[in-house]
């Protein structure tokens, strides 16, 4: 694309307006007192910059592949220079994408073509997908309620029971419950205010902050489906309500390790799915058997300006030393679990509607929180309710503790529990919950009453400090 902008063959000398955006998409991390409007952009500016780059390298030249697969790549919400969000194949500008990206293929030397034709394909995929659920939503619609089916485990070697990421208590267990301290609830209006919270460098509870928020009428189902039904939204789906987490090695298929007295664990994440926002909503208000999660959906890919302008970045936060990443929404009926996990990000987790109740610890209870790496277990889905174990990877990744806040293995992580110090929130409709980067926390969405859902809006911004000991 640098070729194309400055021309094959000509000396090294950049065009100043590239030169300037170049410096804004590197996004240098410098010191607060000294940023400019481009290292403060967030993901999305950045993005955007990127784009008309791509745009500019297209008109120049033509036949250029790399420029039009950069800019295909782009116009689904990830770029080489800038990948915060994963790529979205579902995205906003997917059909603008794909014209792109079959430009690159066209135009690319016959071998460097695999990755290309590999995203084309999970864009025809998507389709399909969101195809197959209107189908699903139509003939649901003339019944009281989804169809409830029994989850159904693998037909090849998978026990029967348990099912996957079987479905725990509701509650925290006592031990833990009773030890945890309630975190301050803090009114912030201004950016001294916020400045004074972030310098602490612990949780809070915020009050105040979500000036500039559309009002509740804004955010209910109806009113979204009819502004934002058509837009396509990467869903996920679980048997139970629990999204995330590990499961025993056994229960798909592995057995004890050479080097080890007990079974390894299996990372599991749900299957994921795509379909209009209207579907889901749909979804949400019948009786199904699996659970549907709009997770980690990141506002700029999916649901566009528009959306974004209901939720704004809280001016006390923008006017702040914060240096911004992207936002993300997360849409269900409730009654869902994020397992205790960490996030190399600071976070302003601004509920919207409905309830969230939070179990954290600090970043230097790492040791205590039993975190490994494991393998990932891929689930297969399909409607209705039935879910299959169907393979597991060899790449390992660290994420998730393997300690269950529900129903802790005494034997197992009891002692290191009895060292940690957890701490505890609830936040409600037009609270914010400051969440520094690394520590460790699970999310439980509380059910939301017939005819509302649970949302919230949540805005990553870059680590203020690396990784504690043990992490």
């Amino acid at each position: 694309t640098m070729e194309a902008l400055c021309g094959v063959g000509e000396p090294t000398g950049v065009p100043p307006v590239v030169a300037s955006a170049i410096a804004g998409l590197r996004g240098v991390a410098i010191s607060p007192g000294n940023q400019t409007d481009a290292t403060r952009a967030d993901a999305v500016d950045r993005l955007q910059i990127a784009r008309q780059l791509f745009e500019q390298a297209v008109a120049l030249r033509p036949s250029h592949a790399a420029s039009h697969e950069s800019l295909g790549r782009n116009l689904l919400g990830a770029s080489s220079l800038c990948n915060y969000g994963a790529q979205a194949v579902g995205a906003l500008h997917a059909d603008e994408a794909e014209a792109h990206l079959r430009s690159a293929l066209r135009l690319a030397p016959e071998g460097d073509v695999e990755g290309i034709q590999t995203v084309l394909d999970a864009i025809e995929q998507t389709r399909r997908e969101v195809a197959l659920w209107e189908e699903v939503v139509r003939a649901e619609g003339g019944r009281d309620g989804g169809v409830p089916a029994p989850v159904t485990a693998a037909a090849d070697g998978v026990p029967d029971e348990p099912q996957p990421h079987a479905a725990p208590a509701a509650a925290w267990h006592p031990s833990i419950l009773g030890r945890s301290s309630e975190l301050p609830r803090v009114t912030v209006r201004t950016i001294a205010d916020l400045e004074a919270v972030l310098r602490k460098g612990e949780p809070a509870v915020l009050l105040g902050l979500q000036q500039g928020f559309a009002p509740r009428e804004a955010w209910t189902p109806a009113a979204l489906r009819q502004d934002f039904g058509q837009l396509p939204v990467k869903v996920s789906v679980s048997p139970s309500n629990r999204f995330d987490g590990p499961e025993p090695g056994a229960w798909w298929g592995l057995g004890i390790q050479a080097d080890a007295e007990v079974v390894e664990e299996v990372l599991v994440r749900p299957p994921e799915t795509h379909m209009r926002l209207g579907d889901v909503l749909s979804l949400l208000a019948m009786r199904t058997p699996e659970r549907f999660y709009v997770e980690y959906a990141a506002m700029h890919q999916y649901l566009g300006r528009a959306l974004r302008a209901l939720a704004p970045l809280p001016a006390a936060a923008s006017g702040s030393h914060l240096r911004p990443l992207l936002s993300n929404l997360w849409l269900g009926r409730g009654e869902t679990i994020s397992p205790l996990h960490y996030d190399p990000y600071e976070n302003l987790l601004c509920q919207v509607s409905g309830v969230k109740h939070l179990m954290l610890f600090p970043p230097s209870d790492a040791p205590l929180l039993d975190y490994a790496a494991r393998r990932k277990g891929q689930l297969r889905y399909t409607w209705p309710g039935n879910f299959t174990r169907a393979s597991v990877s060899e790449h390992r990744v660290l994420f998730a503790s393997s300690v269950n806040l529900t129903e802790p293995d005494e034997a197992r992580h009891g002692a290191a529990l009895r060292l940690a110090r957890p701490l505890r929130c609830e936040i409600r409709g037009g609270e914010t919950l400051y969440l520094p980067a690394w520590w460790h926390h699970e999310v439980r969405s509380a059910g939301a009453p017939a005819g509302e859902i649970n949302l919230a809006v949540n805005f990553w911004f870059r680590n203020e400090t690396g990784p504690p000991d043990g992490m």
